[in-house]
């Protein structure tokens, strides 16, 4: 049955992860259990990972707890009786933080459209952990600062360039939503960010 998910069972389960060092599954079942259809948690494990072979791993491990994927996800664990999202949210941002700085460590560096959109995002102060921004806003404040009407597919592109960064933890492509531990990984992305000067001339 889908109700019969206990929370130390879920938090059993990222420790698991935690001590492989697999960051990929643990992103997989997160996503997962934030109730997102599994297309998109595909496209997202790809735009980071370049593959989705954690998504059948992290299925295959929720079922082993008691989870049935088949059915829906708004359920209260049967030991502390809490949303299960809440229960995997705990653990996630207790563990995977920390794994996370470490692997932006390793990636090179964005396109220059990407890192000015990154720009906006971290030293504007657009980018709110828990947040989302329409695509749409976003274009607008990009071509106020920086004067370059991007078309909408061309922005969308940079949007999910930047989910490889996770400062972007997923988009459906007309929104974009900012992750809850965007603070402390915010640190090891400002050497991904474009160096912008902004002049003021007088009139």
């Amino acid at each position: 049955m889908s109700g019969v998910v206990k929370a130390v069972d879920v938090e059993r389960l990222f420790k698991g992860y935690r001590d492989e060092g697999d960051l990929a599954k643990a992103e997989a079942a997160y996503l997962l259990l934030r109730r997102l259809n599994r297309s998109l948690v595909a496209d997202t494990l790809y735009a980071r990972y370049g593959s989705v072979r954690a998504l059948d791993t992290a299925m295959r491990d929720l079922e082993s707890i008691g989870l049935d994927l088949s059915k829906g996800l708004y359920i209260k664990t049967e030991d502390t009786n809490e949303d299960l999202y809440a229960a995997a949210e705990r653990p996630f941002l207790d563990l995977f933080p920390p794994l996370i700085a470490e692997a932006l460590k390793g990636r090179g560096r964005p396109s220059l459209n990407a890192s000015k959109l990154l720009y906006l995002l971290l030293e504007r102060g657009l980018a709110k952990p828990g947040f989302s921004h329409e695509n749409s806003r976003l274009r607008e404040y990009y071509k106020i600062l920086y004067g370059e009407d991007l078309d909408e597919q061309a922005f969308r592109s940079l949007v999910k360039e930047l989910e490889a960064y996770w400062v972007v933890e997923f988009t459906d492509g007309y929104r974009c939503f900012y992750p809850q531990y965007l603070g402390s990984i915010t640190p090891y992305l400002r050497s991904h960010v474009a160096k912008v000067k902004v002049c003021v001339e007088p009139p």
